[in-house]
């Protein structure tokens, strides 16, 4: 099955690549794409992007990554599912950005990632998150929502990745989310260190 993003999705994943390339995290800067698409911007048949940051000062390998998730279910105020292309927010359905922390270079390793404790980048631990979703089922259009607590499960295959997320907003729902397919990856690793 052909997957494709709506022009809206597309708008929502560059726009939150935009607002964290202008920040810095332990001092890396991340260069503007020299060639292909724009980093952040998912090209017409991947799930997402995966953007290489490079190493921290204590070691750790950070992948600022991107993702849509295809099906999801929020219990909260108000229970739903959302099947793919069932979402009525437009076409795109949620969009998860976090950063996984790692100790290897140019993937995101296979296993469990929770949510990294404020001042750390430990291996296998994720920050800088954001959602955007419908709070809704009758929504029309996405909000930004902030995750508490949580996991994602990370499996790599033949196809590309499988990302399972099992998340606690705070809003107080829980979000729980499937998506697979094919990521984009750029390596932006300005650090030149090496493990």
């Amino acid at each position: 099955m052909k997957t494709s993003f709506s022009p809206k999705l597309v708008s929502v994943i560059a726009a939150l690549s935009i607002a964290f390339f202008s920040c810095s995290k332990d001092s890396l800067t991340v260069p503007a794409a020299t060639s292909g698409n724009p980093a952040g911007t998912p090209d017409a048949s991947s799930l997402g992007t995966i953007n290489d940051l490079g190493f921290t000062s204590s070691g750790t390998k950070v992948m600022y990554t991107s993702f849509v998730i295809q099906d999801y279910t929020v219990q909260g105020s108000q229970d739903y599912t959302v099947q793919g292309s069932e979402s009525t927010s437009g076409g795109g359905g949620a969009v998860l950005v976090l950063s996984f922390y790692s100790t290897d270079d140019g993937v995101v390793p296979d296993g469990t990632y929770t949510l990294a404790t404020p001042g750390t980048q430990e291996p296998f631990t994720f920050d800088f998150t954001s959602l955007s979703a419908p709070l809704d089922p009758a929504s029309t259009s996405n909000v930004d929502l902030q995750v508490l607590s949580g996991t994602v499960v990370v499996t790599r295959n033949d196809y590309g990745y499988t990302f399972s997320t099992s998340l606690i907003l705070t809003t107080g729902s829980t979000f729980n989310g499937y998506s697979s397919g094919k990521m984009q990856y750029i390596d932006s690793d300005v650090t030149g260190k090496k493990k």
